[in-house]
């Protein structure tokens, strides 16, 4: 859609000039994590892989307040185990343009969240305007040259690596990091600062 391109055009170019990129120190942020939001993908292939590393993110952080978006076809696959929050959508909630209605966007803005992490492989327009209305000071992608002007840490996999592998890569960094940091004795761990 033209008007997408444009209005991702538009973002890009105002990230780049106008944004504020306050130095986060990643350790101690993940270490101190208690709420997180996860955009699940579209595609059913996609959808069920990223469902697997869901399960396994909770079973490593369980202390973790998830939320996950999900198209609203897909919630009946997402199980009550998980103890996940879930903001469904459907066309309804978005605009003409593709981008999510303001009914949509006052449940983003009312939460805060400590971290963001795109379970898309491609670059989506709904998912950049949705983290940034959530404000999580560290939002989470797969490496793509589209995405990394909206997104603070990118996660780089193999191509050829499977849909299970590359959200496990995804779900090992966070939480290895998340374990690495200490919320009482920062100045002994390593940090990784990130703009």
């Amino acid at each position: 859609m033209v008007i997408t391109r444009i209005i991702g055009t538009f973002l890009r170019l105002r990230y780049k000039w106008f944004a504020q990129h306050p130095t986060i120190d990643i350790c101690d942020h993940l270490a101190q994590t208690k709420k997180v939001l996860i955009y699940l993908p579209k595609k059913v292939e996609q959808f069920g892989a990223a469902l697997k590393s869901l399960e396994r993110l909770r079973k490593l952080r369980p202390d973790w307040r998830i939320t996950v978006i999900s198209k609203l076809e897909m919630v009946n696959f997402i199980d009550s185990k998980l103890k996940v929050e879930i903001l469904p959508y459907s066309k309804e909630d978005l605009n003409f343009t593709g981008l999510p209605k303001s009914s949509m966007r006052q449940l983003l803005q009312k939460s805060d969240f400590d971290l963001a992490l795109d379970l898309t492989l491609r670059f989506d327009i709904f998912i950049i305007v949705l983290f940034n209305l959530s404000s999580a000071p560290i939002k989470v992608c797969f490496a793509n040259t589209e995405k990394s002007p909206f997104h603070n840490v990118e996660i780089r996999v193999n191509a050829a690596e499977s849909l299970t592998n590359k959200y496990n890569a995804m779900v090992k960094y966070i939480t290895m990091v998340a374990e690495s940091g200490s919320p009482k004795d920062t100045a002994s761990k390593s940090s990784e600062q990130v703009k």
